[in-house]
């Protein structure tokens, strides 16, 4: 998980054994190691060669939509980890902010990540950034989506307040 600055800030390890979690993040057990490495949900950033911003789920979708795309792209850890996005688009200063979050077919998980994406939309619309929404058919998430060839398109988004 890479910052702003391109600087390693953590490390989210895929579990060998999914049935205890998909992924884990690298820490170091405290008191034992002060000053040891801490987790947290740090936002991996891949920088591009814009002012267009793409926020997504997960550090793998975040690196694999650069690739595709060659814009800055902002993987969140979780729908729900969104905040540091504020304090990296205040670095960044973007034209453009383009929310891609997953499409779960699951309609409990997907009314959460909603959830989600209302506060990061009214977030982001109160501190002024120009925001759109992609929308896809097929595959969950954008790196998917991008790969498959889906048709993306964009709406602009309101605020909900």
């Amino acid at each position: 998980m890479r910052d702003v600055q391109g600087q390693i800030q953590a490390i989210h390890v895929r579990a060998d054994d999914p049935a205890k979690g998909k992924y884990r993040w690298l820490s170091t057990p405290a008191p034992t190691y002060v000053g040891g490495a801490a987790s947290g949900a740090p936002v991996h950033v891949v920088r591009g060669v814009d002012d267009v911003v793409w926020i997504t789920e997960g550090p793998l979708k975040a690196i694999v939509a650069h690739a595709r795309l060659g814009h800055t792209v902002l993987g969140v850890p979780g729908a729900g980890a969104w905040a540091p996005v504020l304090d990296i688009l205040a670095v960044v200063r973007p034209k453009r902010v383009i929310i891609a979050f997953d499409r779960d077919p699951n309609p409990e998980t997907a009314g959460k990540v909603a959830q989600h994406v209302v506060r990061l939309t009214d977030a982001l619309t109160e501190a002024g950034w120009p925001l759109m929404m992609a929308r896809w058919d097929g595959p969950k998430g954008l790196d998917d989506a991008l790969v498959a060839g889906a048709r993306i398109t964009f709406e602009q988004e309101a605020s909900s307040q």
